[in-house]
């Protein structure tokens, strides 16, 4: 039996029409995701200046901002940023200072913080063309401190807040979900839409939490199984 493959115009075309239907869905996208480009979040901090021999600044406060640039309204749902810290941790094999000096050894060393703090916000509603202020909020970083460190970075990543991902909702309904932190632009929350651990489970889509549900209850069986099959191992061993 003979297979006809077509020709060299054939294929072309089809090609030329899978590449016409593919720039559709993006331009389409695109459209759909315009207002979403306009939002911005971000964080202002303050905090205390101090010297290397004063003692520690283990404290700052933060202002959250969120602008809405679109001529319609938006909705930020939930959002996720990270409170990073640099810390300044003497460096005693650059020492050039007596130990009696108050500000021995001299040179330190520029080390990121044990963790970071994570804090979320929202839901919050932005008219056309207006940024949404927060109030100020304190927040303690001494439990981020590594060993020995004796002060903040004494420039602007000393802290900071850094945005990790967003579910932004516009004015159609649609929901999406930024990686803000992958520098990924924003996709269309599916039902299949998974959005990582910390992505609470209500904005997980349908399909992602009935995964979800399964793979707890396959955990919890294969836990009990664990323990079950340890107990009769233990009896055999004392049997025998």
């Amino acid at each position: 039996m003979r297979v006809d493959w077509g020709n060299v115009p054939g294929w072309i075309g089809s090609a030329s029409l899978l590449l016409a239907f593919r720039v559709f869905l993006r331009d389409r996208t695109a459209a759909e995701r315009a207002q979403v480009d306009v939002v911005g979040i971000w964080w202002k901090t303050e905090r205390e200046f101090r010297f290397t021999g004063e003692s520690r600044v283990e404290e700052f406060r933060f202002k959250t901002y969120v602008r809405n640039g679109s001529d319609l309204p938006v909705e930020v749902t939930y959002a996720a940023c990270e409170i990073r810290t640099r810390w300044l941790v003497p460096d005693i094999g650059q020492a050039y200072l007596d130990r009696d000096h108050p500000q021995y050894p001299g040179a330190w060393s520029v080390q990121p913080g044990l963790r970071f703090d994570q804090m979320f916000i929202g839901p919050i509603r932005v008219p056309p063309q207006e940024t949404w202020e927060a109030d100020w909020q304190n927040h303690n970083v001494a439990h981020l401190a590594p060993n020995q460190a004796v002060q903040l970075e004494p420039f602007v990543d000393g802290v900071h807040c850094v945005l990790n991902w967003a579910i932004v909702t516009d004015n159609a309904g649609r929901r999406w979900l930024t990686h803000h932190q992958y520098g990924r632009r924003a996709r269309r929350m599916r039902w299949y839409t998974w959005g990582g651990a910390y992505l609470p489970h209500s904005y997980k889509g349908k399909g992602a939490r009935a995964v979800n549900k399964l793979w707890i209850r396959v955990t919890e069986r294969s836990k009990e199984l664990s323990a079950a099959l340890v107990k009769l191992v233990k009896a055999r061993l004392r049997d025998s």
